[in-house]
């Protein structure tokens, strides 16, 4: 897990995916199979964001099992919290 806000929590096999980073942007958490049809699509940047609050971006497929390997979470961007509330 890691340092920054994360909700991945299961309830009866549904996870709400959501992940806030320590400056507040909060991401869309994607499965493996999600994020390969968007990196496909290139309708979004798909990113991997690490324990060290680095955000990757990630531009092929062939690199989300290895991020997903690290337990890094794969996600989109969404925006501020604070923006999405007004």
């Amino acid at each position: 897990m890691t340092n920054c806000n994360a909700i991945a929590m299961q309830n009866e096999s549904k996870m709400k995916r959501i992940f806030e980073s320590e400056d507040g942007y909060v991401w869309h958490l994607l499965t493996e199979s999600e994020a390969r049809r968007v990196i496909d699509s290139g309708i979004f940047k798909v990113h991997a964001l690490n324990d060290d609050g680095e955000e990757i971006e990630i531009t092929d497929s062939s690199q989300i099992e290895s991020h997903i390997r690290r337990g890094e979470f794969i996600g989109i961007g969404v925006g501020y919290y604070n923006d999405i509330e007004n």
